[in-house]
């Protein structure tokens, strides 16, 4: 398999990630809602979809191929999954893996290479 089908599939699962994940995300403001916190729970829950956004309009430019979009969105997706593995630890480790390996995906198809 070439690095573009491979990149493509990446895609694909990108966007079922961050779907789950504005899902659950979704689910526990729901929850807490009905607390004495609701209202903080809600902007916090508004902070932790917004990687997940990031994620759905990334991936989907990388099945249109817009290589140079994604390379930009890629990077602040993965400082900011650099970030939640600093504070989180081992908890974060997964979509940290998850977006270097887009990222360098994303840099080897890209045809402008800085």
């Amino acid at each position: 398999m070439d690095k573009k089908t491979v990149f493509i599939g990446w895609n694909y699962l990108m966007l079922a990630v961050a779907a789950l994940n504005i899902f659950l995300v979704v689910l526990k403001v729901i929850k807490g809602s009905t607390s004495d916190i609701g209202g903080l729970l809600f902007f916090a829950g508004l902070l932790a979809v917004v990687p997940a956004v990031l994620t759905i309009i990334m991936a989907k430019a990388g099945i249109r191929g817009e290589y140079s979009t994604c390379r930009k969105i890629a990077f602040f997706v993965l400082a900011i999954n650099i970030t939640d593995f600093v504070v989180n630890g081992s908890s974060a480790l997964i979509s940290l893996i998850a977006s270097a390996v887009y990222f360098y995906l994303v840099l080897s198809l890209d045809k402008y290479k800085y």
